[in-house]
């Protein structure tokens, strides 16, 4: 066993240099977004106002759409599920996130699958600023994101989001939560050099 992690430490080879190449990629961006894709739920079917807004867009990234939730005064706690979730391929160090508050209150997580198919709910950002926020979210160390089948490439998945109410809501106020571009920020998983493994346990 302990020859077996020390040849794994020892000839564990990355395919390039991994904190030189990481790429950012894409997610959503909301530009021709069918709501289809989604589903919006709650406990007890207070659901949200949601629709795709083409005038309350980030000043921070080129964007034409965005996803604008508006909260109703009697709504609790809801989800936002992608109804097919976007699988992230490689080792994901973050996410970046385009979002508007009106001093909404409350919290706004999101959730995702790890590559052992163990489901995590990670906080976004507290709502409590008014405007625009690009809003990075750190996910290294925080997922385990390990390949359990050597050198195969096991994608995390990004399931959607999940909206926390304050305990405190403020019913005299229009309450708005303005979702725009997505990107993750991944690099290129190591790969094991089986031979040299196999050489040692001979």
């Amino acid at each position: 066993m302990f020859l077996f992690f020390f040849s794994i430490s020892t000839f564990s080879q990355p395919l390039q240099d991994s904190k030189s190449i990481v790429q950012e990629k894409i997610v959503e961006n909301f530009e021709n977004f069918d709501l289809n894709k989604i589903k919006v739920f709650s406990k007890d079917d207070i659901l949200p106002e949601y629709r795709i807004s083409k005038f309350l867009t980030s000043p921070l990234k080129i964007s034409e759409s965005s996803f604008m939730i508006r909260i109703l005064d009697e709504a609790s706690s809801f989800h936002v599920q992608w109804k097919k979730p976007y699988e992230i391929e490689g080792y994901i160090e973050n996410f970046e996130f385009q979002i508007y508050s009106n001093n909404t209150g409350g919290n706004i997580f999101l959730f995702l699958v790890d590559t052992h198919g163990i489901q995590h709910k990670i906080i976004i950002v507290r709502l409590d600023f008014k405007g625009w926020k690009s809003v990075l979210v750190p996910i290294e160390g925080k997922i385990d994101q390990n390949d359990w089948v050597i050198n195969k490439d096991i994608k995390s998945q990004f399931l959607g989001f999940f909206y926390e109410p304050p305990k405190n809501i403020n019913k005299e106020k229009e309450k708005l939560v303005v979702i725009d571009d997505i990107s993750v920020k991944v690099r290129k998983k190591y790969k094991i050099n089986q031979a040299k493994i196999q050489e040692l346990v001979k």
